[in-house]
């Protein structure tokens, strides 16, 4: 694999990689898998110096993406772990593979304050190569994340800054982040996010949606489905203008309403607590449910 890099990037960027042949290693679903018995695979990990970086991006288009927030007083740079793994008809084909994937680290932005990070081939993809690239990025939580995967899965841990996460084939996962905001979306995959945002923008189109907001504050934004369930559980203490809607499913809620204007089987409106912006629960097909946290649950 190259590490290509633009001069005036990563002031202080150090690569540490390994690589070895291995056999019947599956691919991701989705990712060009054409039956490959062989594979060439490489893991690198590289140590960015965060100064003058906002913002973290990563981008695959098939692999994984694993995003762990440092907490705060976390050191100033971001540790990446790349993962490779390349696969062809014989061990030949697949290290020629492997030895044609890029990986393009660049800084971007006026002010260079985003580092970029993503991955392709360097010449013309042959009908035997299938490759899966995974990133498992270390840094401080108060860096922005932007994260998106084609095929594979997304994952955030302990990140407090705004995060903005997509994916088309495969599911997100988001753990305590997003506080200061979060855009959430898959195409075919279910999500599932617990969040202290006051704003929030959760979407698929084919899975189900599982969401908490542990902030006892005011709430707005979307969550919705088209097929599959929306499930989406609210500290006490919370405040919206609750709208919930479902075309085939019912609309069940257990938290103290007042004011409702709406009360149907497939649709609620009504304000919680002191109202506020409108937080929007929605599916075509699938039932939506509104309830308080448990007790176990942090608020």
């Amino acid at each position: 694999m190259i590490v290509s890099r633009s001069a005036f990037s990563v002031p202080s960027l150090s690569i540490v990689w390994s690589s070895a042949l291995l056999v019947g290693v599956a691919a991701l679903p989705g990712c060009g898998f054409v039956g490959p018995t062989e594979w060439a695979t490489t893991s690198e990990t590289l140590v960015f110096d965060l100064d003058g970086v906002e913002r973290f991006q990563l981008y695959t288009s098939c692999g994984k993406v694993e995003v762990i927030g440092g907490g705060a007083g976390s050191a100033p740079e971001a540790r990446l772990v790349v993962t490779v793994k390349a696969g062809g008809i014989s061990q030949g084909d697949a290290a020629e593979c492997l030895d044609a994937i890029e990986l393009a680290v660049t800084r971007q932005g006026e002010s260079d304050e985003t580092q970029d990070v993503r991955w392709d081939f360097v010449r013309s993809r042959r009908p035997t190569w299938t490759a899966q690239v995974d990133y498992r990025l270390e840094l401080p939580d108060t860096i922005q994340v932007n994260a998106k995967a084609h095929n594979g899965s997304v994952r955030v841990d302990g990140v407090s800054a705004r995060c903005v996460l997509q994916n088309h084939n495969g599911p997100i996962v988001v753990d305590d982040a997003g506080d200061e905001g979060l855009v959430a979306h898959t195409h075919n995959g279910a999500l599932t996010v617990t969040s202290r945002s006051r704003a929030v923008d959760v979407e698929t189109h084919n899975g189900s949606v599982e969401v908490k907001l542990t902030n006892a504050d005011h709430v707005s934004g979307n969550v919705s489905s088209h097929n599959g369930g929306v499930q989406v559980e609210l500290a006490e203490g919370a405040s919206a203008n609750l709208v919930c809607r479902t075309y085939n499913g019912r609309v069940s809620s257990s938290v103290p309403l007042t004011g409702v204007s709406i009360e149907r089987r497939t649709r609620l409106e009504g304000t919680l607590g002191s109202g506020g912006d409108t937080l929007e629960l929605r599916t075509h097909n699938g039932s939506v449910a509104v309830e308080l946290l448990t007790a176990a649950e942090p608020q």
